[in-house]
This record gives structure tokens, sequence and C-alpha cells, in this order.
């Protein structure tokens, strides 16, 4: 019976404990959220809407996919954007002009939005990528190396896509397909021998040269564990540079300490990200986004298994330890699938 006082006290706790919700996260809801860059060739942007801080299940589309969205020059010229997916716009906007200033313009649920008119960052050259792997069991990391004697922005945005091949553990020579018994040819459409994959940087990879009496960076891009397939054959990984204004470096750089406290570049607001895009139909309504204008340039690596031997394979052990009985019950099956084919 001791224990009953402590009963009622417990429950006259939790009667007067409420809900505490700030004030202010149902407006950080549904706010417009664009996501790219101005520059040469083809401009990609993103749009989606927020999350507020309190919006622990999402049962709606965040992404914006019926937005009219244009790059606009200074002396009027309209770039017209085309939808392609997923809240994903393109813009071909070929040559930046150095005597021009260009911003983003966007129509969408009865609001205009636009950037802030910019003069294009012309961005250096990308000196060299290189692989290092420190010793056995390390990982590779990819390291990109530029620098700016014109010193136009000591600020660096990267992005970049990934392929590679890959071989199956083990050779299949015949085999069922469409429900018939075929050869698998290596060289022809039955291949299941040879494989091949893509991918893309999913987070922000930045760098400033602020802090040196040169503007050099020596960065790394991304790094690979040694015992990723994406070694075991050929990789190629072809790397985007920007250089961008400070305002749009720091914006990212709170951007990054945003995805570091949610897990998500745009899922929820923690704290405030201005940019430069705002609604020009509303001013009180709030934008997230930065797009600054820049050029790219583009630089291709890769890495040959043959030639390199960064790739450890997992399966080595396994191999060493039973090849001969692979190799054994493989010719069997080859014998058997031959008389299947030929009707013996």
């Amino acid at each position: 019976m001791r224990t009953l006082p402590y009963l009622f006290l417990a429950l006259f706790l939790y009667g007067c404990i409420d809900a505490y919700t700030p004030k202010g996260v149902e407006s950080l809801s549904r706010l417009l959220v664009v996501e790219g860059n101005i520059t040469d060739g083809e401009s990609v942007f993103r749009l989606s809407r927020s999350i507020a801080l309190d919006a622990f299940f999402v049962q709606e589309e965040t992404t914006v996919d019926h937005a009219s969205l244009y790059v606009e020059q200074d002396n009027g010229e309209r770039l017209e954007g085309v939808f392609r997916e997923k809240g994903t716009y393109i813009v071909s906007t070929g040559s930046l002009e150095a005597n021009r200033k260009y911003r983003l313009h966007i129509a969408v649920d009865g609001e205009v939005y636009c950037s802030e008119y910019l003069s294009p960052i012309f961005t250096a050259g990308i000196d060299s990528i290189t692989s290092v792997k420190e010793r056995i069991g390390e990982p590779v990391q990819i390291r990109l190396y530029t620098h700016d004697p014109e010193d136009r922005s000591k600020y660096y945005m990267w992005n970049y896509k990934e392929f590679w091949e890959v071989k199956a553990e083990l050779y299949a020579t015949y085999g069922p397909w469409e429900g018939e018994f075929i050869d698998f040819s290596r060289y022809s459409k039955y291949n299941t021998y040879y494989c091949w994959a893509r991918d893309s940087s999913q987070g922000l990879i930045m760098a400033s040269s602020e802090r040196q009496s040169e503007n050099v960076i020596d960065h790394k891009i991304t790094e690979i564990y040694s015992g990723d397939r994406r070694l075991s054959e050929y990789y190629c990984i072809e790397v985007n540079q920007h250089q961008v204004r400070q305002e749009t470096y720091d914006y990212y750089a709170n951007v990054q300490k945003n995805v570091e406290q949610t897990g998500d570049l745009f899922s929820s607001i923690p704290s405030e990200l201005k940019g430069n895009i705002s609604c020009i139909s509303d001013p009180d309504l709030p934008v997230i986004g930065f797009c600054d204008v820049t050029t790219t340039v583009r630089e291709r690596f890769y890495i040959i298994d043959l030639y390199d031997g960064y790739y450890e394979s997992p399966m080595q052990f396994c191999h060493d330890s039973i090849t001969e009985s692979q190799q054994f019950h493989l010719s069997c099956l080859r014998f058997v699938c031959l008389l299947y084919k030929y009707n013996w």
C-alpha cells in the first residue's frame, strides 16, 4: 500500500503535462523550396514543399510538378524551363554572357517568385582528380585539386555522377529465360555475366580557401570501401565543379547544418534558411532557396582494377577454399544442360 501515494502523484503529474508546440511552426510547412543554380549548358532546378518541425508523418507529395519556370536575362530575354519528373525542371541556358545578369522566375499556385539578378562567375578549371588508398583494408579516396589565380571566388561546390561495371562471381553458361533453356552468351542480349550501374552524389560537397594565403583546394570528393563491387572492374566518376558567391556558400553551410540535425536537406526547418529568392506577389511569404549564377567545369576520372588493384574481394577466401569443388559441379551442370538443349 506504500506505493499508492506514488501512483496518485504520478497520475497527477501526468495530467499536468501538456504538449508544447512552438509558435510559428505551422507557418513553416508547405513553403516553396528551390534547389539549383543557373549555369551554362543545362540548368537543373528541383521544386518541392517544406515540412514543418512537428510533421512526423508525411502523407502528401512534397514535389511541385505544375510550376511555370524560366530563366530571365536583364535584357528581358527568357529561357523557358521544361518539366521532367518529380519536381525537376530543365532550362537550356547555353553559354552565359559576362555582361549580362540572370535570375530565376517561378509561377506556381497563384504566386510568383524571383531570384536576385546576378552576373555569372566563370569557374576555374579542375587541375586533377586522383585516387588514394593508404594501406590494405583502407577505403579508396577520390580527391580533387584546383586553384584560381584570378581569385574570382574562394568558395567551391561539387556534385558527381558515377558509373561502374561488375561481373558475376560465377559464370552461368546455360539457364532458363522466358520459358526457354538458352545459352547465356556474355556477348548477347542474354548476358548475365557483365552488369553496369550508375549513381550520383546525394549530399553537399563544399570547401573554401578563405583561410589560406592562396586560392588552392585539395578536397576529398568521396570515398569507396575497398571491398565495394564498384571497384571490382571498371569505375568512372564525373565531377562537376562550381565556384559560388560567399552568400551561396553560407546558405548551403546552414543547409548542411540542417542535414546534420534532421537527416534530410529540407524535410524540416530547425533554423532559418534565408536565401536570395523572394515572393514578389506576396512579400510576406517566405521562400527557401538560393539561386547563384555560375559556370560548370566537368572532369572524369577512371579506376581500372586490372591496373590500380584497389579492390579487395570479400569472396576471395571463399574462392580459394572451394574452387575445385565449384569447378567440378559447374562442369556437371554444363554437361546436363547440353543434354537438355540437344535432347540427347
